[in-house]
């Protein structure tokens, strides 16, 4: 009796250490994948072709509730696997079964061979929901659209450079360009030192002869605009302040008569 029960604690410790080595020659003989990864081909006779893509290849087989896929390859494997334990009919169909197989395994490996494998797209991280102020922010992609628009390019023409030689020229004296703008001048309105002298002995010099040259002590720096705010502020000149600015430009002329550029 206890040869008998070494006998069976030998055996069974032989099949424990088989066992792994078995399990590991065993191949799969279904697989899940996702739906995607299973296509339904018609070959050239109008016959449906199921391809499933395993480990990045797309070969024919069987599926079972969607997703449980079977290679014909498999099934070819556990086919030969009973071939060779069976004897006898049994062994002749299997035989048969097997060739068949081998022929289908040809033909339909050429049809999923057609298929293309879509790269996988590289998902985008998502941005979690920031709670601000009591509300909740959720991030959103934006989109901005650019439109090609012409360029429009606008030529504005630029005045010849005025030459600042002289603020005066001609017999009367007349102002320049260069000279009204300086002096305050507006453009349009004419000015010379000739029609200043008059205007400054009819309307000043009764107040501004006292000393030789004072008035230009008194008003050589004034620009247009300045000389008409003193006119404005003193009550003693109450009696010119409403020349008028062409007179005005005038006296601006003579009372800077001495300056050169």
């Amino acid at each position: 009796m206890n040869r008998k029960l070494a006998v069976s604690l030998c055996g069974a410790v032989l099949l424990i250490v088989a066992a792994p080595s078995l399990a590991r020659s065993r191949r799969p003989q279904v697989v899940q994948l996702d739906p995607s990864s299973i296509e339904e081909v018609l070959d050239q006779q109008g016959k449906t072709v199921i391809c499933g893509l395993v480990q990045g290849k797309w070969i024919p087989g069987t599926v079972k509730n969607a997703t449980l896929f079977s290679s014909l390859v498999s099934q070819l494997g556990t086919l030969q696997k009973n071939a060779r334990k069976a004897s006898g009919k049994k062994k002749t169909v299997l035989l048969n079964r097997i060739k068949r197989l081998r022929a289908k395994i040809k033909k339909e490996n050429t049809v999923c061979a057609n298929l293309v494998i879509v790269p996988t797209a590289t998902p985008v991280p998502t941005v979690a929901e920031t709670p601000v102020g009591g509300v909740t922010v959720t991030p959103t992609s934006t989109v901005v659209t650019v439109t090609p628009t012409a360029t429009v390019v606008t030529v504005t023409p630029t005045s010849t450079p005025v030459s600042c030689s002289s603020y005066f020229e001609g017999a009367n004296q007349s102002v320049t360009n260069c000279g009204k703008e300086k002096f305050g001048i507006p453009l349009n309105i004419s000015a010379n030192v000739q029609a200043g002298d008059t205007l400054y002995r009819d309307l000043c010099l009764s107040c501004h002869s006292s000393l030789p040259g004072a008035e230009l002590d008194e008003g050589s720096n004034l620009s247009m605009n300045e000389l008409r705010a003193a006119l404005n502020n003193f009550q003693i000149m109450d009696g010119v302040k409403n020349i008028t600015n062409q007179q005005l430009a005038h006296l601006v002329a003579y009372l800077r008569r001495s300056q050169r550029p």
